[in-house]
């Protein structure tokens, strides 16, 4: 495992959310970087809490990560807009980013189901999640509204609702 500093900055305050909205306009395109921004200006995109962060690896932002609690998954707690800068992938760090932020941040929030919803093209990202205990939801469990590749990932004993929660 990385031994190392890893630190998590709320965004609370314009610039942070811009350096946030760069991280995730260069790793996903525009629509994602608009989605944050709602978010930071008050909208909750359907969803009961949602908290966003910059991660810091020894004093310098090397990505973002949050989570959020949907309305009609009250029991699970959603892994969102985690993104390593490329040039800190391939070492583990995304691996430890990911151990600290459950540990340390998605723990206290008093929930044993973790979920995130991906793009199946995203291998390094499954691959840290499965590592991590994460499992790919069976795709009968749910039905996908955007119609494109996605996948749920499942860490707890609870399978995900066959609603959409979009």
């Amino acid at each position: 495992m990385i031994e190392t500093n890893i630190n998590f900055l709320k965004i609370e305050n314009k610039e942070q959310l811009n350096i946030v909205s760069t991280i995730c306009r260069n790793e996903f395109g525009e629509i994602y970087s608009d989605s944050i921004e709602r978010v930071f200006n008050g909208e909750k995109l359907g969803c009961i809490d949602i908290n966003n962060y910059i991660v810091l690896y020894d004093g310098s932002i090397i990505g973002t990560i949050g989570y959020y609690i949907h309305p009609n998954d009250k029991d699970s707690i959603w892994l969102s807009w985690f993104v390593i800068e490329p040039r800190y992938r391939g070492r583990g760090i995304g691996y430890a980013v990911l151990n600290e932020f459950m540990n340390n941040i998605m723990s206290k929030l008093g929930k044993s189901i973790y979920r995130v919803y991906t793009d199946e093209s995203r291998l390094p990202a499954i691959n840290i999640y499965k590592k991590m205990g994460y499992k790919i939801e069976p795709d009968d469990n749910w039905n996908n509204p955007r119609k494109y590749s996605a996948i749920i990932l499942t860490k707890g004993d609870k399978l995900w609702l066959k609603e959409p929660i979009w």
